[in-house]
């Protein structure tokens, strides 16, 4: 994909070699991504609030935990999951993976 123009009726993704129309698009590149190239990708440019939104929204290392259980072993209103760190691994975790909402940790 080259770019989007969504200056008339629906929406033209520009690709290599085809021009594809579409009634909408959802993009899902990463937000670095998209921070560096937004200004060529899009036709017209973004409105400026979402110019603004882009350059302020935080962006990092995501690692992703899948736990799979026979059957639940927690309550139903459970909001989240207690880790409990050794003193090893807390050394090499950063203090702000302490404070994520719905993940806490114990040393």
């Amino acid at each position: 994909m080259l770019s989007i123009d969504y200056s008339g009726d629906g929406v033209k993704v520009i690709c290599d070699s085809e021009i594809i129309q579409c009634d909408s698009v959802i993009v899902t590149c990463s937000v670095g991504y998209l921070n560096k190239h937004a200004g060529e990708m899009f036709t017209p440019p973004l409105p400026p609030a979402k110019q603004r939104a882009l350059k302020e929204f935080g962006f990092g290392v995501v690692n992703k935990l899948f736990l799979k259980f026979d059957k639940p072993f927690w309550n139903k209103d459970c909001d989240g999951l207690q880790l409990l760190w050794t003193d090893e691994w807390a050394s090499d975790l950063e203090e702000e993976l302490l404070r994520i909402p719905g993940v806490c940790g114990s040393l």
